[in-house]
């Protein structure tokens, strides 16, 4: 497990898209720190982000610099897609054998 993207391929100034866990979410947007999905490794963003995202996916951001940690910047195109943990909350539960109601009874139970 690197915790450095190989960031050869990449010039400082490029663009770049990226899919995301936030590790550490900065409250003043100033740097949060990301795990880049496909590389396993650490990066910091500038921008904005959902306090409660779990995952995010990064359209044309820039990169300022490379090392020791890649550090990424919004542009005035940048979009930002996040995607918040589920809880059991955010599940509708439909009993599809409507007798005893065993299966809604049990699974109630973990709330």
């Amino acid at each position: 497990m690197d915790l450095v993207m190989d960031m050869a391929p990449v010039d400082t100034g490029q663009v770049i898209f990226v899919v995301a866990e936030v590790e550490v979410v900065d409250p003043k947007h100033e740097r949060h720190l990301l795990r880049v999905v496909h590389a396993n490794c650490l990066m910091t963003y500038s921008g904005v982000v959902d306090g409660g995202s779990g995952l995010v996916t990064l359209f044309v951001v820039i990169v300022m610099k490379q090392v020791p940690i890649p550090m990424l910047e919004i542009r005035s195109d940048t979009k930002v897609l996040s995607r918040t943990s589920h809880t059991w909350n955010d599940f509708l539960l439909i009993d599809a054998y409507c007798g005893i109601g065993g299966l809604s009874h049990g699974a109630l139970s973990f709330e």
